[in-house]
């Protein structure tokens, strides 16, 4: 039997799903009337009217529900939420009431005219309609009625009951009751943790009442992030062939960090020679890795077998050599030897004193080898001995010095072939020139200083200058005594006729001073002032003098001579202080 009105229909056998007609299902309708068309053609059908029954099965489609004796479908309430104990006294909060209004699988509901009626302990509170509309778990929609309301402390009942309306399709025999308990929160002290972060997710914390599940203060904990471990951690040991790995991890979870990889590596031990090494040939050695057996070789180069030549020690007579290396098997030098120069030759001297018919001399004689040279030649006993005497000089270091070499109780001599010798630790010769006298007609070397040589026609036998030497006077040399004389071989010095002559040679000296002479002030200047603080040093006044120029004529004494001869150097005349 079928019901149509219009683009509706109801189909008993089968029903309507919203796209067609006559699918498989069951209507049940319980205690209660069917109302259909009275032309009772499937065609042309009304809509059912249902009273007073419950409609149910799988043909009922929208119609399932309860109606009641006016054919109005019976809204059922559902819930009323929205917690008021959650809040405090005073506080606005909105009550939310929902209600089950119908099935609805792609047909539209008609809406509800009614509005939802609030009470609180019996008396109204207020009405609100219903408006929004969901559909719920079970299939039916679900229409929502929201009122606000003032927070009042105590224990209270709050309903909400659906009031239909004027042509309203729906009624209610339902109510939703709430007991409501609200008191004074008393909030703790601590906020507590309600979600506990963790390295990548936000926690959250809350003040909570300690009489109720209500809390407040919300607050995010932002997440903890990773930490990691300072320790690696090895995923994979490596082994001989395959690398391994290993990471920091974090010390919450199970994020890792900085995935290295470890390098497969053998366990070798120690290199052992298997075939040595020669002179011309290389050799191997090989070792094994204690794990899996695997081996390894190198080359050993070849290599001599080096022992040490001995050191040679230079002497007076012969040089030396160094220490050498050779091989002791193939013989090859390896480290060749070097020249060690001779050292000097350690002479004692032994002064020969002079007689009535030989000078006197100065016998060098070295210790070691016997070598030896005679110098320094004295007179005769009792004669007036031919003698070469070498001025003596003051400087400063840095200075340039000329000494004179002049020829006493001269017997006459045309040549000589002689050595300047000097400390050389404080002069340097740079320069020699022979006298006027001594030069004319003369054939002279100056090539091979300190040697010198010369040879002329005729004998010179006057007592004169017969050399002029120049010297500068080491920057570094430190203050004393450096000497000057003169050294010859027997017949080096000879005459006209071939004859040796002999000659006493006077040595002399430059002495180093680190004060200017004739500076008795030490004021830097050489003048009258020093000549008046002389005069007072000798009348034994107190005054205060540079000691080493006071000796200013050079004899070894301080006295009227030597404010003499400061007084003919003041005043420009030729002559030396000291």
């Amino acid at each position: 039997m079928t019901a149509k009105a219009g683009s509706q229909a109801f189909d008993i056998g089968g029903g309507y799903d919203g796209t067609k007609y006559g699918t498989a299902g069951e209507l049940n309708v319980t205690g209660g009337i069917l109302n259909l068309s009275s032309s009772g053609r499937g065609t042309n059908a009304t809509v059912p009217v249902f009273t007073n029954c419950t409609v149910s099965g799988s043909g009922a489609r929208q119609y399932e529900g309860i109606y009641d004796a006016n054919g109005k479908f019976t809204i059922s309430a559902a819930a009323l939420t929205t917690n008021p104990e959650a809040y405090e006294c005073s506080e606005t909060v909105t009550l939310v009431a929902s209600f089950d209004v119908s099935r609805k699988n792609g047909i539209t509901t008609p809406a509800p005219r009614g509005s939802v009626s609030f009470e609180l302990d019996g008396e109204k509170i207020g009405t609100a309609p219903l408006t929004k509309t969901t559909v719920g778990a079970n299939g039916y929609s679900i229409a929502y009625a929201e009122l606000e309301w003032t927070v009042l402390e105590g224990e209270h009942t709050i309903t909400a009951e659906y009031i239909p309306g004027v042509g309203d399709s729906y009624t209610s025999n339902d109510r939703v009751i709430y007991e409501v308990s609200v008191h004074e929160h008393i909030w703790g002290d601590d906020f507590t943790i309600d979600v506990a972060p963790d390295c990548i997710t936000e926690g959250s914390k809350s003040i909570h009442c300690t009489l109720c599940d209500a809390k407040k203060d919300e607050t995010v904990i932002p997440a903890l992030g990773h930490e990691y471990s300072a320790e690696w951690t090895i995923e994979k040991e490596a082994t001989c062939t395959e690398p391994g790995s290993k990471s920091h991890h974090c010390i919450r979870c199970n994020e890792k960090t900085d995935i290295t990889e470890i390098p497969a590596a053998h366990s070798f031990g120690l290199w052992e020679e298997k075939t040595p090494p020669t002179c011309d040939t290389n050799g191997t050695s090989t070792r094994t890795c204690s794990v899996c057996g695997y081996s390894e070789t190198k080359t050993v180069p070849m290599r001599h077998t080096v022992v040490e030549i001995p050191e040679v020690k230079a002497t007076c007579t012969s040089t030396g050599l160094t220490a050498g290396e050779k091989c002791s098997v193939c013989g090859k030098t390896l480290k060749e030897q070097e020249v060690i120069p001779m050292i000097p030759h350690n002479y004692v001297t032994t002064i020969i004193p002079p007689t009535e018919n030989s000078q006197g001399y100065s016998l060098h004689t070295c210790s070691v080898c016997g070598d030896n040279y005679k110098d320094h030649y004295t007179d005769y006993v009792g004669e007036a001995v031919p003698q070469i005497i070498i001025e003596n000089k003051t400087a400063a270091a840095g200075e340039t010095v000329t000494v004179n070499l002049s020829v006493k109780n001269n017997p006459g001599f045309n040549a000589a072939s002689i050595k300047i010798d000097y400390d050389t630790t404080r002069l340097r010769l740079i320069g020699a020139e022979l006298s006027e006298e001594f030069s004319n007609g003369t054939n002279v070397s100056y090539d091979n200083l300190p040697y010198l040589t010369f040879v002329r026609g005729s004998n010179i036998d006057s007592d004169t200058n017969m050399l002029t030497l120049t010297f500068e006077v080491l920057g570094a040399a430190v203050d004393g005594d450096a000497y000057i004389t003169l050294l010859y071989e027997a017949g080096n010095i000879s005459n006209i006729d071939e004859e040796d002559v002999n000659f006493k040679i006077i040595d002399g000296k430059i002495t180093v001073i680190d004060y200017l002479p004739g500076d008795i002030n030490g004021d830097g200047n050489v003048n009258t002032k020093d000549l008046t603080r002389l005069l007072k040093y000798i009348n034994h006044e107190d005054v205060d003098c540079t000691e080493q120029a006071l000796d200013v004529n050079g004899d070894g004494k301080v006295n009227t001579k030597d404010l003499t001869r400061l007084l003919k150097y003041i005043n420009h005349e030729d002559v030396e202080i000291f």
